[in-house]
């Protein structure tokens, strides 16, 4: 299944699609717990913990993770906040006569905002 084939769902907004994708992941938990690691899946731990054990310089500290997660996650965060500034543009250009005044945008940035 591709975006393109869920119009709906490409239409929406960013929060909207990322709203969305919070309930899927959410919906999945409980199934995805309890779901049993196949053979091949074992067979990659394995290996990861023997490598782990014979090269442990290559282990990243758990300040490590969380440092290369908040990189990832800021890029993620960077991509979506192009893809919505692009968004607007496009809409603006498609119909400038809907533009908001700076003063109708900074109530709205007020109200969203308080």
């Amino acid at each position: 299944m591709t975006l393109a084939e869920l119009p709906q769902v490409a239409a929406l907004s960013v929060d909207e699609k990322i709203q969305l994708v919070n309930e899927l992941w959410d919906s999945m938990a409980d199934e995805l717990n309890n779901s049993p690691v196949s053979d091949e899946e074992k067979q990659l731990l394995d290996d990861r913990w023997e490598h782990y054990q014979k090269h442990p310089e290559t282990a990243l500290t758990l300040e490590q993770c969380i440092a290369l997660i908040d990189t990832h996650r800021a890029h993620i965060v960077q991509d979506q906040e192009k893809k919505l500034l692009d968004e607007r543009w496009e809409n603006y250009l498609a119909c400038p006569e809907s533009a908001l005044t700076l003063e109708q945008f900074k109530a709205l940035e007020r109200a969203r905002f308080p």
